[in-house]
């Protein structure tokens, strides 16, 4: 198993929380300009947006984790396509 992967995202997910927290340590009041709470909001959406992101991460984090390449059957198609059709799979020697 490759822990790589959820290394990352933990890394993704610390700097994530770290900027959640630096916009809800900085509201915007009522009396703001316009601008100043339209940066805001578009900040916010901007978060949701990479919160989104870290769910798609963490998805394929697990599917990264239990990836195992052989050195025979090196063919990841091979692998998504299962194991009837493997026989068909290109083969990598080392040289």
């Amino acid at each position: 198993p490759d822990r790589s992967a959820a290394m990352a995202l933990e890394q993704y997910s610390a700097k994530l929380r770290a900027a959640e927290r630096s916009l809800a340590d900085d509201p915007v009041s009522e009396d703001s300009p316009e601008a100043e709470r339209e940066v805001h909001r578009l900040l916010h959406s901007q978060v949701s947006f990479y919160r989104q992101l870290e769910i798609l991460l963490g998805a394929l984090s697990e599917d990264a984790r239990d990836l195992t390449i052989t050195s025979d059957r090196f063919s990841i198609f091979s692998r998504l396509r299962g194991p009837d059709r493997r026989r068909e799979a290109p083969h990598i020697r080392p040289v």
